[in-house]
């Protein structure tokens, strides 16, 4: 018999065990996913274990949200910066807290990004419906994929993944992340923008932003740069400031931002001649199953898009839309930075063609997407 979560108006609880607000990625990506279904007509609740932040006021001013809905932060203990042990504690005393709440109310969906939390309330019986990032599969992540109502998944990579594990594809959806699309209507000059970040109104600026990491191929940009023309500067937003007078020591061709709220993220695109994504091929997550959000955010900005040539970005990417170089490889990446900037005309085109390409993955459209799969029946 088919399974069916429809309701004339969807009451969603949306259980996330991260701290909120977060400079993280993933805190953007859940609050415009709660704004985005309110804005469909969902009533939105958002659970998030109490732990501490230091970052200040509500989420709306710091995600630049027009749709509020309330956060109820629930008992744990923060021990997360304790290690492996720390963050299992915590998450396990978080998901009974879920738990024990979920028990004293109903809603049509529990809607939830952590395996450990989907888990232990199926052991009750809710309407829960797991969004995986990451192709989790161990003892919770195997029982999470059995045992779930639906599936969300960012990209056909991961639902290949699942569907070999013997999940029914009918219970899957992909749902690639979103952009928000009001926020580069009105955007700041590449003057104006530089002169604000602080950063050389002369220089040819190649721009990257998020966190640095192995896993997020950022090495291959530090190497890349030291290839890079002088005229040529590659600058990065993101990390705290506990980690920006390491890097200027250690790369002092390069230039350091810092890390910077999400609502500024479409005036900070406007500073780039050219956006680097630098996906590695040497972790899968990277290579077959995610979908960053910055990748939508560069399609919107309208500048031209230097790609990692992974299959994860090539789902959403193509060649009207991006310069691809071999994943992991400084000299290529570095030489094709140089060729966008001797094919003027070329990389315009490509970057007007993936701005118009990106109206696809709105978060509005993603949070319609997902409520019309949790409205129909599934075998």
């Amino acid at each position: 018999m088919g399974e069916n979560l429809r309701c004339t108006s969807m009451k969603i609880v949306y259980i996330a065990n991260i701290r909120f607000p977060t400079e993280r990625a993933h805190g953007a990506q859940i609050a415009k996913t709660c704004e985005a279904f309110v804005q469909h007509g969902s009533e939105v609740s958002l659970w998030v274990p109490r732990r501490h932040t230091n970052i200040s006021g509500d989420p709306v001013s710091f995600y630049g949200l027009r749709a509020r809905f309330p956060v109820q932060r629930l008992f744990t203990i923060d021990s997360v910066a304790r290690g492996r042990w720390g963050f299992f504690l915590e998450s396990i005393l978080f998901a009974v807290s879920v738990l024990l709440k979920a028990r004293r109310m109903k809603a049509d969906v529990f809607y939830c990004r952590d395996e450990m939390v989907v888990a232990i309330l199926c052991l009750f019986g809710a309407p829960l419906v797991w969004e995986s990032h990451t192709g989790a599969w161990g003892l919770f992540g195997s029982f999470a994929a059995r045992r779930a109502r639906r599936m969300v998944v960012i990209s056909h990579g991961l639902k290949t993944f699942y569907v070999e594990k013997g999940i029914a594809a009918s219970r899957i959806l992909v749902a690639p992340d979103g952009v928000d699309l009001d926020a580069f209507k009105v955007r700041s000059s590449k003057e104006s923008a530089r002169t604000r970040l602080g950063l050389p109104h002369d220089a040819k600026i190649a721009l990257y932003v998020g966190s640095i990491g192995s896993t997020k191929g950022t090495d291959v940009v530090f190497t890349a740069a030291e290839l890079l023309p002088r005229e040529v500067t590659m600058v990065i937003i993101g990390e705290g400031e506990e980690k920006l007078e390491t890097l200027r020591k250690h790369f002092p061709h390069m230039l350091f931002v810092g890390a910077r709220p999400y609502r500024e993220l479409a005036d900070n695109l406007a500073v780039a001649d050219v956006l680097v994504l630098p996906s590695t091929a040497q972790n899968i997550v990277s290579a077959r199953f995610t979908s960053p959000l910055k990748l939508f955010a560069y399609m919107a900005s309208h500048v031209p898009i230097v790609a990692s040539d992974v299959p994860s970005i090539r789902e959403i990417l193509d060649d009207e839309t991006a310069f691809w170089f071999r994943a992991d490889d400084p000299a290529q990446l570095a030489s094709v930075i140089r060729r966008v900037f001797e094919e003027g005309e070329r990389a315009a085109q490509k970057g007007l063609h993936a701005s118009q390409k990106v109206h696809q993955y709105a978060w509005g459209l993603r949070a319609k997407k997902i409520i019309d799969f949790l409205s129909t029946d599934v075998s």
